[in-house]
């Protein structure tokens, strides 16, 4: 069968290979002709993907698709639809894993199925059920349908990782891509982006990495790490590699096991852009994974106060942040923060707080996030139960803009303070002078004013 997986295009800081596509490419390879449709790489609107799509002729669909960009993701739909009208299409990704009610009522009749969770094992068995006119539905983890009775959902079943076959990297093409990863910075091109484990067994009451993914963190085999960095490296001249795992440092031996197979070769930079737990790491650790080419990481710390990270159940307090950050700036680290802005009963004053604190640690880069009220977190639930006061603008399209506005201010002033903190804590010059010895580039420059220009503008 033939099948086009599609990812439309949302406004996105980062144009990176897309990893969820290469995977389900990878699990579905050896019997259907898969072709992938990357409309934020592609910088690619509605009508390219019809002109895909009659060139193909695929036979099903599938979009990875997000919650709030719905209202972005919605003409790649319609268009897919009305140019191959009596093609399967499939939603999948972190909208119907965590929200598969509101997905289909958003969507409706341009949707024909929706998986929750990994996809790995639920798409080829639905494809095999289409191709052989079967009706056992049930028998396919996550699956989403539509029945006279209402939306119905299967079990979900955790992909074993060690079943999983390499992404398809002739297919992402890593060396062609743009210098725009998710961590914005980097230290040697080409590059590429590597998922090495998945799952987030922490309480945060404001994140969903769950949803999809599962409470239980589960790595892949180390054998099958080491053979996709080496092709990476043989196949397409990877000089760096970006691991973008929710909780790569969980599990220590495992991530100490990494760091001594990256000494023993094949050499390389390597970083963690996505947000490790303070509470992973210790010296020992961090001097091993930085002796292996590790060089710069990214922090959760979300807020200044002890009371806000209590609130989100974040199991940290401020003395921990200072401190492992204090260490990690010892050990040669570029360090970065994550910060949370706008959550339920949060104070002007707790903002603050969370810039102050930003501005006293060795951080290179202050990311200050807005909060967004995603399905699948208690946060959400809360919100939905009437447990905290404010405003929802549910059709805020990206993370960039306001989508909750607590009790006591508005959207214009909570996005001010954001912007504030942005170009507080940024203006300074030994940020300046940090930032300006990680540029690599005009190309490279530009990438990181249009990021800059989004978060400002975005209200």
């Amino acid at each position: 069968m033939r099948v086009l997986l599609v990812k439309p295009r949302e406004l996105s800081d980062s144009i990176q290979p897309n990893l969820g596509l290469g995977f389900l490419a990878a699990a579905l390879s050896e019997r259907h002709q898969v072709e992938l449709f990357d409309a934020i790489r592609l910088h690619a609107k509605p009508a390219r993907l019809a002109s895909k799509i009659e060139s193909f002729r695929p036979k099903l669909i599938g979009f990875q698709v997000n919650t709030y960009g719905r209202r972005l993701d919605l003409p790649y739909i319609q268009t897919a639809r009305n140019a191959a009208p009596n093609a399967t299409i499939v939603l999948g990704g972190a909208d119907p894993s965590a929200d598969p009610a509101g997905a289909w009522e958003f969507y409706g009749d341009l949707v024909d199925w929706m998986i929750r969770g990994e996809a790995e094992n639920a798409l080829p068995a639905l494809i095999e059920l289409i191709a052989n006119n079967s009706s056992d539905y049930a028998s396919v983890a996550g699956l989403v349908r539509r029945t006279d009775a209402g939306i119905e959902s299967n079990p979900l079943d955790r992909v074993d990782l060690a079943q999983v076959p390499l992404p398809r990297w002739d297919l992402l093409r890593p060396d062609l891509a743009p210098p725009a990863p998710q961590g914005a910075f980097y230290r040697a091109t080409p590059l590429a982006p590597i998922s090495i484990s998945r799952g987030c067994p922490h309480p945060c009451t404001f994140c969903g990495a769950s949803a999809i993914s599962g409470r239980r963190v589960r790595y892949r085999p180390l054998e099958s790490v080491i053979e996709e960095i080496e092709l990476l490296r043989r196949d397409y001249g990877i000089n760096e590699i970006h691991v973008v795992d929710d909780n790569f440092t969980h599990d220590g031996d495992y991530v100490r096991a990494f760091c001594e197979r990256i000494l023993a070769g094949p050499r390389l930079w390597w970083l963690c852009p996505n947000g490790l737990r303070i509470d992973t790491l210790d010296r020992e650790l961090v001097r091993l994974m930085f002796r292996a080419g590790c060089y710069s990481m990214n922090l959760g710390i979300e807020s200044g106060s002890n009371r806000m990270l209590s609130l989100i159940r974040k199991n940290l307090t401020v003395e921990q942040v200072r401190s492992t950050a204090q260490m990690l700036h010892e050990e040669g680290f570029l360090l970065r923060g994550f910060f949370l802005y706008g959550f339920p009963t949060e104070t002007r004053q707790e903002r603050r707080q969370s810039l102050k604190l930003a501005m006293e640690l060795p951080l290179a880069v202050g990311h200050f996030m807005l909060f967004h009220p995603f399905p699948g977190t208690s946060a959400y639930e809360a919100l939905e139960c009437g447990d905290y006061a404010g405003t929802w603008r549910r059709d805020a399209p990206t993370l960039a803009e306001v989508a909750f506005v607590p009790e006591g201010t508005t959207a214009s002033r909570l996005k001010n303070e954001q912007r504030w903190a942005l170009l507080r804590f940024h203006a300074r010059p030994r940020v300046i002078i940090e930032i300006l010895r990680n540029v690599r580039g005009p190309r490279h420059l530009v990438y990181l004013l249009l990021r800059i220009m989004r978060w400002l503008v975005g209200v």
